[in-house]
């Protein structure tokens, strides 16, 4: 008995080599889904996608500008007649999770960071990186609560395909 567990401590002595990464494969970005919405002063809203295999991922704010107002008289939507400039916007990724208060976007850390940008529309994807396989969220948000009349938005969220 002592001669074998002096042999199975031995086998667990630790390595000065360092571990050996082990790659994953990662497909490209293929697929588009276009979310939009209205955001409310104070506000925040989720949108869902799914990466159905392992890849590269990227999140666009396209697009923004001030939602129509009522009108009082006839309850008609007219124009906006802001012109001042719209704040930066939140974009968070995270995962789908059930809280009480329904569906919110529980965001993901790398390095203790959340995977967050607070950005102004553009062309070029404003927070990417590489998913596993999986349900994943966004969540898009006035940051600092600077709005001052709802607006309206655009994300894109590009991913790989499913598998063929």
């Amino acid at each position: 008995m002592a001669v074998a567990l002096a042999l199975a401590a031995g086998a667990c002595a630790q390595s000065t080599e360092a571990p050996t990464p082990v790659p994953i494969p990662l497909a490209p970005a293929t697929v588009v889904d276009n979310f939009s919405g209205t955001l409310k002063v104070f506000g925040s809203n989720y949108h869902q996608f799914n990466v159905p295999q392992n890849g590269q991922v990227g999140i666009t704010l396209t697009s923004d500008s001030y939602a129509p107002l009522t009108d009082p008289d006839t309850g008609n939507p007219v124009p906006n007649p802001r012109a001042d400039p719209i704040p930066a916007l939140t974009i968070l990724v995270g995962t789908p999770a059930a809280t009480t208060i329904g569906l919110q976007c529980s965001a993901i850390a790398f390095n203790g960071a959340a995977q967050y940008v607070v950005v102004s529309p553009g062309t070029a994807p404003q927070l990417t990186g590489n998913a596993l396989a999986g349900n994943y969220c966004i969540s898009v948000s006035d940051p600092n609560d600077q709005l001052l009349d709802p607006i309206l938005y655009k994300v894109t969220v590009s991913h790989p395909a499913a598998a063929q």
